[in-house]
């Protein structure tokens, strides 16, 4: 939580509600963006670790007024920076997110810890770009460091950036272009999940859009092995990724993923611009779809 000088880190207590402060960093100037996210290479930690020291191990991106600069810090120690990037130009930092996020779980970090994903930081700005860094982060306390920097234009407002979990997400088709699809049947939807997945990040401007990665880049991006040592050759951002148009978020003004046993993988919540609330999930395959215009008799 930041107010106009100070950036609080803060515990709810998942039994009594009860918030606990865990520690605070005077601000010079008020936040523009703010987001607390999973470390992108977590250690497995016993059974018997405490949520406190779960919550210490996560990291805080800062977006900053007037001076449009991006901060990355260990929650442990917010006064030492990890990453500082200078926007410029680029416009004020609205949104921030890291992806793909780790899994959450001991088990699949244990299983995976050698296939951890390639972590980016993505940074929406307030004039409608999308910027995008490979990250290159230390495993102990220590710098980080970005590299292959992408910028794309999404629209001319402020970009908002919603990251879907991978256990959220259907198995990507080539030359698709994903559609909201309403649904009231529960059931998991056809086709098999891919074995690897990063998800994808939800664009929230004046229509929205996904960032995912492009056919055959799937994999890469969620279990790459030796990044840091370079036994792999590495596609650049471009090649890499791809934003495509999500029709039928036209006017929408939230939205939520959800992952529940009901709904299936890819389900989400939104809110239309007439004010309803509606439940479905992104579809990527490809279809036939139209649509009717009325012109007048």
């Amino acid at each position: 939580m930041a107010s106009r000088s100070t950036l609080h880190l803060l515990r709810a207590d998942p039994s009594t509600g009860t918030l606990e402060q865990l520690s605070y960093l005077p601000l010079d100037a008020q936040l523009s963006a703010l987001a607390l996210c999973p470390q992108p290479h977590p250690r497995p930690e016993a059974p018997a670790a405490s949520a406190a020291s779960a919550a210490a191990s996560a990291v805080v991106l800062m977006g900053h007024w007037v001076t449009n600069t991006v901060v990355v810090a260990a929650a442990s120690d917010l006064s030492r920076p990890l990453l500082e990037l200078q926007l410029g130009k680029e416009g004020t930092p609205r949104s921030l997110a890291l992806w793909p996020q780790a899994p959450a779980d001991t088990a699949s970090l244990q299983q995976q810890h050698q296939q951890q994903p390639v972590p980016l930081l993505l940074a929406g700005t307030h004039t409608g770009r999308l910027l995008t860094w490979q990250l290159n982060t230390a495993p102990a306390p220590g710098p980080w460091q970005a590299s292959d920097r992408l910028g794309l234009t999404i629209s001319q407002v402020a970009v908002e950036l919603q990251v879907v979990p991978s256990w959220a997400v259907p198995a990507p088709t080539p030359s698709s272009t994903p559609t909201f699809t309403q649904s009231h049947a529960a059931g998991r939807p056809s086709g098999a999940a891919p074995a690897a997945s990063c998800g994808y990040v939800y664009l929230h401007s004046s229509s929205g859009a996904i960032l995912r990665p492009r056919a055959g880049y799937e994999r890469w991006f969620a279990t790459q092995r030796g990044r840091q040592q370079g036994d792999q050759p590495q596609p650049s951002l471009s090649d890499a990724l791809e934003v495509v148009r999500l029709h039928g978020t036209e006017g929408v003004s939230a939205l939520c993923p959800l992952a529940t046993a009901a709904m299936g993988r890819g389900s989400a919540a939104w809110v239309t611009a007439g004010g309803l609330l509606l439940f479905g999930r992104v579809d990527g395959r490809v279809r036939l779809r139209w649509s009717t215009a009325y012109v007048g008799e």
